[in-house]
C-alpha cells in the first residue's frame, strides 16, 4: 500500500532552508558551518557560523562605538533612543526595538552572565542575532551536584540569580532563568567563584505573570536534581520562597545576604556575605569559637577604569606651577570560556615651588623621573612599598642635584608635591609629599579624605595638640616635607595600599582646589554625580576647576579624577 500523504504547508509560509558553506548575510561574512532549516517567519532557530572578517569591526559595533552615550542612557526597556535623527542613530534605535535589544541595554552590567552579542540586524523576512557559542560549558545542574562545589558557590549562584532575575523583569525574559538548559557555569577554574551564564535570553510566555515563588521552584528543582542537602536558614529560605512568604526583591536580597551557613573550615563558624565591602571579623591568633562570623569575600574584578585631568593657572597668578601626568594600560582578554579585564593606571599630580620659573620646572621633572620608573619596573603586581618610595626618592633627587649645581638656597631652591595613585586590578596604592591630596568617594559613603597633609598643623596635631591650637600658628601651613629642596635622607614619603571592592572615585588635587575645605563642602553636587558611569568625566573635572576657580582662585587648580567600576566577575 502507498504511505499516506503528508500536508506540505504552502512555501510562501517558509524561509527556505541554506546549506552549511553559505553566509548568513548579504556582505557575505557570516559563513553557516551547518544548514539552516526551512522555518516558519515566527520561528526560532540556532545555528553555527563562522566570522570570516574577526578582525573588523562589526556593524553593530561600529554603531555602538558611535552611539555609546545613546544606548548607556536608556533608562526605560522600551523607552527609544531619541540622542539625534542622524541614519545611524536611527538604525541603532530600529535594531534596539528588536531581539538584540535586552542585550544591548545589559551588556555591561551583567556582562559576566550574558553571551557577548556580535552583531545583530533584521529584513523583512528575518531577524539575525549572532551570539558568543556557550553550549559547550558545563551546564548550572551538573557543576551544582559535585561533590566540590562549596556551599558558598551555591549562594553566589543564587545571588547572581536574584539580581539577574531584578533586571530581567522590565524586559519579560525572566523565562531565561527558569530554563535549566540555558544556565551554564564558567569552566574557566582560576577564580574563586564560577559565574552563572545564560545561552540566550527567552522571552516569557504571552499572559504569564512569573513571581518569586517560580524562582524558588527552581531553586528547589536543582537542589532536588542535585542531591545537594539544604539543611538550616538556606532550607528555611527556600521553603518560604517555595511557599511564596518572600515576594519582593528586596527581601529576597537582604535574607541571601544573611543566610548563614555551617563551614567544614573552621569549626562551628557561619558565613555572611555581604554585597560589598567584607573583611575577616575573627581576629588575628584567637581561636574559632561557636557563634563567631567568617566573612568571606564575594570575588570581584575591575571592569571599567576611566580617567579625566585638567590644570589650570588660576584667577591671580600669571603662569601655572602645577603639572600632572595620566598613564594606564587595560587589556581585554576574551576566548571562548570569557572576558577577562587586566588594568594598570599611574596618576601623578605635582605642584611646584621655588623661584623663577621653577615650579613648574621641578614639578614637571618629578612627574616624569616618576613615570619613567614605574614603567620599568611595574610588572604584573602592585610594586612594595620599599620599590614605591624608591622611585619618589629618585625624584626627589634629580630635583636636588639641580639645586645643588645651581648654588640654588632659600626661597630660590626648587621644590614639588606629591600625589601619586598606582591601580592594579582591584588594588591601589598612594605615594604622597606634601598637601597635595587625594580623596576617595564611594557610593552611599561621604568623601574620605586618604593622605594627611605633610604641613607644621598637622605635625602638631599628630604630636597630641588641639586641632585649633595648632592651626593658630602662623607657620601652620608650612610645608615639612617637599620634593626638592633637600636630600632624600631628610624624605620619608607616604605609602599606603587599598582595595577597590566597589565602584569608586579617586580624586586627586592640589591645594588651589582644596583650599576652603571645597571639596569637603561641595562633593555632593559636584562628585557624587560622577560616580554614574553615564555622566562624562572631562565635563565634570572642568567645572570641578570652574568652581575653584569661584570659590578659591588664588592660586593654580589641578585636578585628576579616576573612575573605577568593580563587580562580580564579568566574564
Amino acid at each position: 500500500p502507498q504511505p499516506p500523504e503528508i500536508p506540505v504547508p504552502n512555501s510562501e509560509y517558509l524561509i527556505s532552508s541554506q546549506p552549511a558553506g553559505d553566509y548568513l548575510d548579504s556582505q557575505q561574512r557570516y559563513q553557516l558551518l551547518e544548514t539552516l532549516p526551512a522555518r516558519k517567519p515566527s520561528d526560532t532557530v540556532a545555528v553555527k557560523v563562522l566570522d570570516t572578517q574577526p578582525l573588523q569591526m562589526s556593524p553593530l559595533k561600529a554603531m555602538l562605538a558611535a552611539n555609546s552615550a545613546s544606548v548607556a542612557k536608556r533608562t526605560s526597556p522600551y523607552k527609544a533612543i531619541q540622542d539625534g535623527d542622524n541614519s545611524t542613530n536611527s538604525a541603532l534605535a530600529e535594531l534596539c526595538q528588536g531581539i538584540a535589544e535586552p542585550y544591548l541595554a545589559l551588556r555591561w552590567q551583567f556582562s559576566h552572565n550574558l553571551p557577548v552579542i556580535h552583531d545583530s540586524w533584521s529584513d523583512n523576512k528575518q531577524a539575525v542575532l549572532l551570539l558568543e557559542n556557550c553550549s559547550q560549558w558545563p551546564l548550572l545542574v551538573e557543576r551544582w551536584s559535585q561533590p566540590e562545589t562549596s556551599i558558598q558557590q551555591i549562594v553566589y549562584w543564587l545571588h547572581e540569580m536574584t539580581e539577574l532575575w531584578a533586571a530581567l523583569e522590565p524586559w519579560r525574559c525572566r523565562q531565561s532563568l527558569l530554563e535549566l538548559t540555558n544556565l551554564r557555569v564558567n569552566p574557566d577554574t582560576s577564580f574563586s567563584f564560577a559565574s552563572l551564564r545564560m545561552q540566550y535570553l527567552y522571552p516569557e510566555p504571552a499572559g504569564s505573570n512569573l513571581q518569586l515563588i517560580d524562582l524558588g521552584q527552581l531553586w528547589e528543582t536543582i537542589f532536588n536534581q542535585s542531591a545537594r542537602t539544604q539543611f538550616g536558614a538556606l532550607l528555611e529560605l527556600l521553603q518560604q520562597m517555595y511557599r511564596g512568604e518572600i515576594d519582593t526583591i528586596e527581601e529576597l536580597r537582604s535574607r541571601l545576604e544573611t543566610v548563614p551557613l555551617e563551614l567544614q573550615t573552621p569549626p562551628a563558624a557561619t558565613l555572611t556575605l555581604t554585597p560589598t565591602r567584607f573583611q575577616n571579623s575573627i581576629p588575628d591568633n584567637s581561636p574559632s569559637d561557636a557563634g563567631e562570623v567568617l566573612t568571606q569575600p564575594m570575588p570581584v574584578q575591575m571592569y571599567s577604569l576611566e580617567d579625566s585631568g585638567l590644570t589650570d593657572v588660576g584667577r591671580t597668578r600669571d603662569h601655572n606651577e602645577d603639572f600632572f601626568s595620566i598613564w594606564t594600560q587595560i587589556d581585554k582578554l576574551e576566548t571562548c570560556f570569557g572576558r577577562i579585564f587586566q588594568t594598570k593606571g599611574l596618576y601623578i599630580l605635582c605642584d611646584g615651588m621655588g623661584g623663577h620659573d621653577s615650579g613648574e620646572v621641578a614639578s614637571q621633572l618629578a612627574a616624569e623621573t616618576l613615570r619613567d620608573f614605574f614603567q620599568n619596573c611595574w610588572e604584573n603586581q602592585l610594586p612594595q612599598a620599599d620599590t614605591i618610595r624608591e622611585g619618589v626618592i629618585l625624584a626627589n633627587k634629580a630635583i636636588f642635584e639641580i639645586n645643588q649645581n645651581d648654588k640654588r638656597s632659600g626661597s630660590a631652591r626648587m621644590g614639588t608635591t606629591l600625589v601619586a595613585v598606582l591601580v592594579q586590578d582591584t588594588k591601589f596604592a598612594v605615594a604622597h609629599v606634601g598637601d597635595s591630596r587625594l580623596y576617595r568617594l564611594r557610593k552611599g559613603q561621604p568623601l574620605e579624605k586618604i593622605t594627611s597633609d605633610h604641613e607644621v598643623g598637622q605635625r602638631e596635631i599628630k604630636r597630641g595638640i588641639d586641632p585649633e591650637t595648632a592651626y593658630s600658628r602662623p607657620d601652620a601651613y608650612q610645608l615639612t616635607q617637599a620634593l626638592g629642596p633637600r636630600d632624600g635622607n631628610f624624605l620619608k614619603p607616604d605609602v599606603q595600599f587599598l582595595d577597590l571592592c566597589e565602584d569608586t572615585l579617586l580624586i586627586l588635587a592640589s591645594d588651589g582646589l582644596t583650599d576652603n575645605d571645597l571639596l569637603e563642602t561641595n562633593w555632593p553636587s559636584t562628585l557624587e554625580p560622577l560616580l554614574n558611569p553615564q555622566t562624562n568625566l572631562d565635563r565634570g573635572v572642568a567645572e570641578l576647576i570652574e568652581l575653584g576657580n569661584k570659590c578659591n582662585g588664588h592660586d593654580n587648580l589641578t585636578a585628576i579624577i579616576i573612575r573605577a567600576q568593580v563587580g562580580a566577575f564579568r566574564f
